[in-house]
């Protein structure tokens, strides 16, 4: 931050060594990140929140209800953007955030279908990712 540029701050759910986890949506453990981060680094407009990076689900009608109020998905329930950015203001948190888009960021296709896009929305901006490697496992 002392250097002028500005950061993005995320969750990563995606396995790696050592973890197995690969949540597709976000859980209460991202509120716990959140909870933590958002602490240190409320309103500091050098600061970008990613509420969740590349959300893993597919881009159905039923994935974009998923990806903004949570659902079951997989047999497991997850929260959905629109609690994870009221969180994060309830916080005091002021941040601009991005809103990865469904198909782990690959796509924005539907998202401003207003049934779609979460409410409170002042400062958050969508974001895309290339397209996703086919160990993301989006399908349905």
């Amino acid at each position: 931050l002392s250097a002028g540029l500005t950061v993005v701050i995320n969750p990563q759910t995606e396995p790696v060594r050592g973890w197995t986890a690969d949540e597709p949506l976000p859980t209460s453990l991202t509120l716990d990140f959140w909870r933590r981060l958002a602490r240190d680094y409320a309103n500091n407009p050098d600061v970008v929140f990613d509420l969740f990076n590349e959300p893993r689900v597919p881009d159905t009608p039923a994935g974009w209800v998923r990806w903004r109020d949570g659902g079951t998905y997989r047999g497991v329930a997850y929260l959905g953007m629109q609690a994870v950015l009221s969180f994060i203001r309830s916080r005091g948190a002021a941040n601009v955030v991005w809103a990865d888009g469904l198909a782990a960021a690959s796509t924005l296709e539907d998202l401003f279908d207003f049934k779609h896009a979460p409410s409170a929305a002042a400062n958050v901006s969508p974001s895309l990712a290339e397209p996703p490697a086919a160990d993301h496992n989006c399908s349905p």
